[in-house]
């Protein structure tokens, strides 16, 4: 639908559901930006960080890799 966020290495779109007809957010990293300085390991560090969140609102990343 449209852009919401942006932050150094991703970017956060408003976008539908049309299964569950609901509003959801996506967060698309930018491939670019992992390899600049320390890019990569922020974005690793993120994907830990959200695979230990326990939300019914947040996407599970438990075995995903």
């Amino acid at each position: 639908m449209r852009k919401i966020g942006r932050g150094n290495f991703a970017t956060v779109y408003l976008a539908e559901d049309i299964r569950a007809n609901r509003k959801v957010a996506i967060k698309a990293f930018m491939k670019e930006a992992s390899f600049k300085g320390d890019g990569k390991a922020s974005i690793e560090n993120e994907i830990k960080l959200m695979r230990k969140m326990k939300n019914p609102n947040i996407v599970n990343l438990h075995g995903v890799y």
